[in-house]
C-alpha cells in the first residue's frame, strides 16, 4: 500500500510539471497563429495587386481580339449575304424549271392514257360490232335450230314408217317362207311317194295321166319361189329403207346437237363479250357508261391537255434559261464556302466576346474588394518582418514541444503502472462479488467458510440417495400402468369386435369379413379389366382414327385439282385440310393461305365457294373410297349460288365424272336454267338425260317428266 501511495504522488507531480509546461507551449502556438495570420493578410494584399495587374492586361489583349473578330464577322456576313442571293436565284429558277419539266410529264402521261383510250374506244367499238354480230348468229343459229328440229321430227316420223314396213316385210316373208315350206314339203313327199305309172291325181282323183301329172307336180314346184323371193326383195327394201332413215334421225341429231353446241358457244361468247363491255365502262380511263359520253369525256380532256401544254410553253417562254451545271455547282460551292466562313467568324466573334466578358468580370470582381491598406514596398517590408518572427516562433515552439514530449512519456510510464495496480484490484474485487453471490443463491448465512459448505454438501448427498429410492418406485408403477393400459386396449378392442360382429362369432364373422374383401378383390379385379378393354378400344380408335385421317389426307391433291377447276379465285388452290385435337377430340380444319398466314375458309369463302369446297372433297371422296356397290352421286341443289358461267365449271366436273368415270348423277334444284343447260351438255356428248318436275296436287306432290323435244 505504501508503494502505491507513492507511485500516486509522482503521478501527481509529472502532471502538475506537463501542465506547465502544456500553458507555455499554448501561448508560443497562440503567438504563432497569430503571425501566421499577419502573413496570409500581407499575401492577400500582394495577390490582390498582381492579379489586378494581371486582369487590366488580360483586357486589352481581350478587347482588341474582340474588335478584329467583330470586323472579320461583318465582312464575312456581308459576303454571305450576296451569295445567298446568287445561289437562291439560281435554286429557284431550277425549282421552276423542274416544276415545269414535271407538269409536262404529266402531261405526257395524260398523253399516254388519252391514247390508250382510243384504244380502248376502239375496241368497244368492235366489241359492240361483234356483239351485234355474235347476237346476229344466235338468231340464225336458233332459226336453223328449227329447222332441225322439224328435220329431226320428220325423220323420226320416217324411221317409225320404216319400222313398220320393215316389221310387216318380214312378217309377210316369214309367213310366205313357213308356207312355202310346208307346200314344197307336202308337194316333195306326194312327188317323192307318188308311182312313176300312175296317172290320176291323189288329192282331187281326176284322171291327168302319167306324163300330165308329173308336170303339174313339177310346175307346183316352181310356182311357189317367185313369191318368196318377192317377199325376200321387200324385207330388203324396207331394211334399207330403215337404215337410210336411222342414218336420217343420226344425222339430224347430230346437225340439232351442232346446232345447240354453237348456241351455246355463242351465248358464253356473248356473256363474255358483255363482260368486256361492263370492264370497259368500269375503266377510269374512259370515263363514260355509253361510247358517246366516253368518245366526248376524252374529247373534252384533250382539249384541256392541249391547252395545259400552251400554258406551260408561255410560262417556260417567260422563264430565264436555266443556268449551266458547272455555274450553278460553282455558286453553291461558293455559297457554301462563305457559310462556312460565316459560321468560323460568328464562332470566332462569340468566342472572342466571352473572353472579353470573363476579363471584364475578373477584373471587376478583382475591384470590388477593398483595396488594399499599404503600397507594395510596406507590404514587402511587412512580409519580411513576420517571415523572421515566425522563424524565432517555430524554433521556441519546437523546444516547447520536446520537452512536453519528454513529460508525456514519464506521464505515460506512471499512468501505465497506476492503470497495472487497478487492473489487479478489479480482479479480485470481481472474484470475491462472484463467490459471495454464490454463496447467497445457496442461501448460506454470513461471508463464505469452508465448515458450513461441508454441512450443506453432506445434507445434499443423503436428499440424493432419498431421490434414486423415490425414483425406482417410481419406474415399478411405471411398468405396472403400462401393462394395465394394454389390458385396457385390449379389452377395448374386443369390446368394438363384439359390437361389429353382433350376434355372429368370431369365426363367422371373420368368414363373412372374408367373403367381403374377396368380393371386393373381384369387382376392383373387374373394374381392372373393363379398364384394359377400355385402353385396348381407345387405343384401336386412335388406331382407326388415324388410319380415317390418313385415307381423308390421301384426297387432298385430287381435291386441289378440282378446285382449280370449279373456283377461280388462285388462292383457293392451297387450300389445306388439318386435323387437330380440342379438349381430347379430334377436329378438322380447312384453311387457305391468305398474306402469308393461314385463315380459316368460312372467315373469307362467300357460299358459292364454300358450297365448291364441299363439293369438290365429296367428289375426291367418291372416287378414291367407293362406299356403295352402286357408283351415284345424289346433290341438292350444288349450283344455288352460281351464276351460269360459274355453274358451267361444276357441270363440266361433273359430266366428267360421267363419262370416264361412269358415275350416275340425280341433281334436285329449283333452277330450270341451269337444269336445262346441263341437260343440254349432258345430250352434246350423247348421255342419256331427264328432266323430272314436282308439282303440288290437292293428292299431295305428284313427279312427272318433262318433255324435251331432242330427248334420245
Amino acid at each position: 500500500m505504501r508503494g502505491s501511495f507513492s507511485l500516486t504522488q509522482e503521478f501527481a507531480q509529472k502532471k502538475q510539471d506537463r501542465a506547465l509546461v502544456a500553458a507555455n507551449n499554448e501561448r508560443l502556438q497562440q503567438e504563432l497563429v497569430t503571425a501566421e495570420g499577419e502573413r496570409d493578410a500581407i499575401v492577400q494584399q500582394l495577390n490582390r495587386l498582381m492579379n489586378e495587374a494581371k486582369a487590366k492586361e488580360a483586357v486589352e489583349q481581350r478587347k482588341q481580339l474582340f474588335e478584329t473578330a467583330d470586323k472579320a464577322l461583318t465582312s464575312a456576313e456581308s459576303l454571305a449575304s450576296a451569295l445567298r442571293s446568287e445561289h437562291e436565284g439560281c435554286e429557284q429558277l431550277g425549282v421552276q424549271h423542274d416544276h415545269i419539266n414535271r407538269q409536262r410529264k404529266a402531261l405526257l402521261q395524260i398523253d399516254a392514257d388519252l391514247l390508250n383510250a382510243h384504244q380502248l374506244l376502239d375496241r368497244w367499238e368492235q366489241t359492240l360490232q361483234h356483239i351485234e354480230d355474235v347476237t346476229d348468229s344466235i338468231s340464225g343459229e336458233k332459226a336453223k335450230e328449227d329447222v332441225h328440229k322439224e328435220r329431226l321430227q320428220t325423220a323420226i316420223l320416217s324411221r317409225v314408217s320404216a319400222e313398220a314396213e320393215e316389221l310387216t316385210a318380214k312378217s309377210h316373208h316369214e309367213t310366205l317362207t313357213s308356207a312355202a315350206d310346208s307346200i314344197r314339203q307336202a308337194v316333195a313327199s306326194i312327188a317323192a311317194h307318188l308311182p312313176i305309172d300312175r296317172g290320176d291325181c291323189p288329192l282331187c282323183g281326176e284322171e291327168h295321166g302319167v306324163v300330165g301329172l308329173h308336170e303339174r307336180v313339177a310346175k307346183a314346184l316352181e310356182a311357189i319361189d317367185p313369191n318368196v323371193v318377192d317377199a325376200e326383195r321387200r324385207v330388203k327394201i324396207a331394211t334399207d329403207v330403215l337404215r337410210e332413215c336411222t342414218e336420217a334421225v343420226t344425222h339430224a341429231e347430230a346437225e340439232l346437237r351442232a346446232c345447240k353446241s354453237r348456241i351455246v358457244e355463242l351465248e358464253l361468247q356473248q356473256a363474255g363479250l358483255a363482260a368486256d363491255i361492263n370492264d370497259l365502262r368500269t375503266n377510269v380511263l374512259l370515263d363514260g357508261d355509253t361510247l358517246p359520253l366516253a368518245k366526248e369525256s376524252i374529247r373534252r380532256r384533250e382539249d384541256a391537255n392541249a391547252s395545259a401544254k400552251l400554258q406551260l410553253d408561255e410560262k417556260l417562254h417567260n422563264l430565264a434559261p436555266l443556268p449551266a451545271p458547272e455555274v450553278f455547282e460553282q455558286t453553291q460551292n461558293a455559297y457554301y464556302l462563305a457559310v462556312r466562313a460565316l459560321d468560323a467568324a460568328q464562332q470566332g466573334r462569340s468566342e472572342a466576346s466571352s473572353r472579353f466578358e470573363h476579363a471584364t468580370a475578373a477584373l471587376a470582381a478583382i475591384n470590388a474588394d477593398a483595396p488594399p491598406s499599404k503600397k507594395l514596398e510596406e507590404l514587402s517590408l511587412a512580409q519580411n518582418q513576420n517571415a523572421n518572427q515566425l522563424a524565432e516562433l517555430s524554433v521556441k515552439v519546437m523546444a516547447e514541444q520536446s520537452a512536453l514530449d519528454r513529460q508525456q512519456v514519464q506521464l505515460a510510464d506512471v499512468t501505465n503502472r497506476v492503470s497495472d495496480l487497478e487492473t489487479q484490484l478489479s480482479d479480485v474485487q470481481s472474484r470475491l462479488a462472484t463467490v459471495r453471490a454464490s454463496w447467497r443463491q445457496l442461501s448460506f448465512p454470513g461471508d463464505p467458510t469452508a465448515e458450513v459448505a461441508s454441512s450443506r454438501e453432506a445434507q445434499l448427498q443423503s436428499s440424493v440417495t432419498e431421490l434414486a429410492r423415490h425414483s425406482e418406485t417410481l419406474q415399478t408403477i411405471k411398468i405396472e400402468i403400462g401393462a394395465w393400459s394394454k389390458l385396457e386396449q385390449a379389452r377395448l378392442a374386443q369390446s368394438l369386435l363384439d359390437r361389429r360382429r353382433g350376434e355372429l362369432s368370431e369365426d363367422e364373422y371373420s368368414a363373412n369379413f372374408r367373403q367381403r374383401v374377396e368380393r371386393e378383390q373381384s369387382s376392383q379385379n373387374r373394374l381392372s379389366q373393363l379398364l384394359d378393354a377400355m385402353d385396348t378400344l381407345n387405343h384401336y380408335l386412335s388406331t382407326e382414327i388415324t388410319n380415317v385421317q390418313k385415307h381423308v389426307l390421301a384426297v387432298v391433291p385430287r381435291w386441289q385439282a378440282l378446285l382449280k377447276r370449279v373456283v377461280r379465285e388462285q388462292r383457293f388452290t392451297g387450300t389445306n385440310l388439318d386435323f387437330r385435337s380440342v379438349y381430347r377430340k379430334e377436329r378438322a380444319e380447312v384453311s387457305v393461305p391468305l398474306h402469308g398466314e393461314l385463315v380459316p375458309v368460312p372467315a373469307i369463302a362467300s357460299e358459292a365457294q364454300l358450297t365448291d369446297l364441299q363439293l369438290t372433297f365429296l367428289l375426291s371422296m367418291a372416287l378414291d373410297h367407293q362406299w356403295s356397290s352402286w357408283r351415284g352421286l345424289l346433290l341438292d341443289d350444288p349450283t344455288q349460288h352460281h351464276d351460269l358461267v360459274h355453274a358451267a365449271s361444276v357441270f363440266d366436273v361433273l359430266r366428267d365424272y360421267i363419262v370416264d368415270h361412269g358415275f350416275q348423277v340425280v341433281i334436285a334444284t329449283h333452277d330450270a336454267l341451269q337444269a336445262r343447260y346441263f341437260m343440254r351438255k349432258l345430250q352434246n356428248d350423247g348421255i342419256e338425260a331427264r328432266i323430272w318436275s314436282l308439282a303440288p296436287t290437292p293428292d299431295g306432290v305428284t313427279a312427272s317428266e318433262s318433255p324435251w323435244p331432242n330427248k334420245s
